[in-house]
């Protein structure tokens, strides 16, 4: 007996508190609180410096979230500001040849998202900033080449499956 499955699409509005923007090299989300979410790099370089503001409308307005799978594979380096406080999963997710991550000095996210770096098999080193507290479930899941992982002192918890498929881990200090 076959199943049947009906599937209903309805109309999906945008969400009053963003407006999207582009600039022909990033795509934001823009939102009424004063702040942008990056959701999408469209540049030729691999080396990337995520820009810690953006001019919309005569505003200059942080950089304060980078979105799930904001970057292809390409990726080589990324150097993230100090303006950006939060990830969301899959941030970097699938970057097959991220081999660089730097946070610059006085970055206030609190944690590493789930599924953040899953996939980054060129990734084998990366020290997170002091301010993360947290590395959230499944972070570096198949990371194959990364070796080592610097984390701050003050440290409380690392999620299961984090280190998932890492199988050329060897330090976490």
């Amino acid at each position: 007996m076959a199943a049947v499955i009906s599937v209903i699409v309805l109309p999906c509005e945008q969400d009053d508190a963003s407006t999207f923007y582009n600039d022909g090299e990033y795509s934001y989300s823009i939102f009424e609180d004063g702040y942008a979410a990056l959701i999408g790099y469209y540049g030729d370089d691999t080396d990337v410096i995520v820009p810690d503001h953006v001019i919309y409308e005569g505003r200059n307005l942080p950089v304060r979230t980078i979105s799930s799978q904001a970057f292809d594979s390409d990726l080589v380096s990324v150097t993230i500001p100090a303006s950006v406080g939060w990830f969301v999963t899959e941030s970097f997710a699938g970057c097959t040849s991220l081999e660089t991550v730097i946070f610059e000095e006085g970055i206030e996210g609190y944690n590493i998202a789930p599924r953040m770096f899953q996939g980054c098999t060129s990734l084998r080193s990366i020290d997170l900033p002091d301010s993360v507290a947290y590395i959230d479930e499944y972070a570096f899941e198949g990371c194959t080449s990364l070796e080592h992982v610097g984390i701050p002192d003050v440290f409380y918890k690392i999620e299961e499956g984090a280190f998932s498929g890492c199988t050329s881990l060897k330090t976490l200090d």
